[in-house]
């Protein structure tokens, strides 16, 4: 099989799970009857609103009001479909999720007051993508560039600290680093604000703007990297000692190579595909599991759109961060297929599609 062909079964298969974990969040929501539920008291809330707020209405008699109200509600349920069975309307919401067509949140607004759940995601998903994949960047070259230096000398004194620091710092929850730095740096030293993605009000220059942004990420970063550069440091470190035990590796030691050749020129070089992909799976995984962090940091990003999702049972916008989440990990494989075809050669003559 060419390399081609293994591309495009993978495309198959990742699409095919992506369609399934959306399904399977459609039937969960809609399988406990939340859709209904939910969508129901959003209509009630809506009508009952506009009846209260119509002076002709609310003069009416009680029976009239509530006559009214009801024909209401059942023309509202009609138009989105809910006089429909749950497993009649599957269809139409998937199909509306695959082609990026969302529809409104309940009960959540964008900043600018929008309703509309593509220009809420639209809006936040930058913000988180500044935040963690700066995050992610940052510690992958601290790390890479520290797991280096500990595989040269491996037992250490330098590899035996980075390794306990590793193992202390990965074991310690982002969410409670950042509330003790924000304890030390915003509240007690206050030298970084506290939490927000920018001032209030905000800069109207667009260079201000630019830079009040990044004053405001700067304690949430810090947090991002010391919560990851030891676990990269040490997962580097790993990889190294057990590319130095291949054979090829003794073989450029017996060619008389020096130690920089070996580490850089072959040894570096055949880790490159596991370190391209926990870089890229760790973007990702730390864009998916923002939702506390952003919380506690009150990063206005998809995680805390997630969060405020989940507390006023905003189902569209749950089902919508979900499968904006899933894509991006389908699209991370997929890039991660094209780079190990660029990075190893057995990907690109098929060889590893048989494996």
């Amino acid at each position: 099989m060419s390399f081609l062909g293994y591309l495009a079964k993978r495309t198959v298969v990742l699409g095919i799970t992506l369609i399934l974990v959306l399904l399977a969040t459609i039937m969960v929501a809609g399988g406990f009857g939340i859709v209904d539920r939910v969508a129901e008291a959003a209509i009630r809330q809506q009508v009952n609103l506009m009846i209260r707020t119509n002076p002709n209405l609310a003069r009416l008699p009680e029976e009239e009001r509530v006559r009214i109200m009801q024909t209401m509600i059942d023309e509202e349920r009609k138009a989105i479909g809910l006089d429909k069975p749950f497993i009649e309307r599957v269809p139409k919401y998937l199909f509306q999720a695959l082609s990026w067509d969302f529809g409104n949140a309940l009960y959540l607004r964008s900043a600018s007051g929008s309703s509309n759940i593509n220009d809420m995601i639209a809006e936040v998903l930058p913000r988180t993508i500044l935040l963690f994949t700066t995050g992610a960047l940052i510690s992958a070259i601290v790390g890479i560039a520290l797991g280096l230096l500990m595989a040269r000398r491996p037992l250490g004194l330098f590899d035996k600290v980075m390794t306990s620091f590793a193992v202390v710092s990965n074991s310690m929850p982002l969410w409670w680093v950042g509330m003790l730095l924000i304890l030390l740096l915003g509240f007690t030293l206050k030298v970084l604000p506290p939490g927000g993605y920018v001032s209030v009000p905000a800069p109207t220059d667009p260079v201000a703007y630019a830079f009040d942004v990044l004053y405001h990420m700067m304690l949430p970063l810090i947090a991002v990297v010391l919560t990851s550069f030891g676990g990269w440091a040490y997962t580097v470190r790993s990889l190294l000692l057990d590319t130095f035990q291949q054979d090829f590796i003794l073989v450029a030691r017996a060619k008389g190579l020096s130690e920089n050749d070996v580490m850089y020129k072959h040894a570096l070089r055949a880790t490159a595909p596991p370190i391209v992909t926990l870089l890229l799976l760790s973007i990702v995984g730390s864009m998916g599991g923002a939702i506390i962090s952003e919380v506690v940091f009150n990063w206005a990003g998809m995680g805390r759109l997630f969060a405020d999702a989940i507390g006023y049972q905003d189902v569209p916008v749950i089902i919508a961060e979900t499968y904006v989440f899933s894509f991006l990990y389908v699209a991370v494989f997929l890039v991660l297929e094209v780079l190990y075809g660029l990075l190893d050669p057995r990907v690109r003559t098929g060889v590893s599609a048989q494996v």
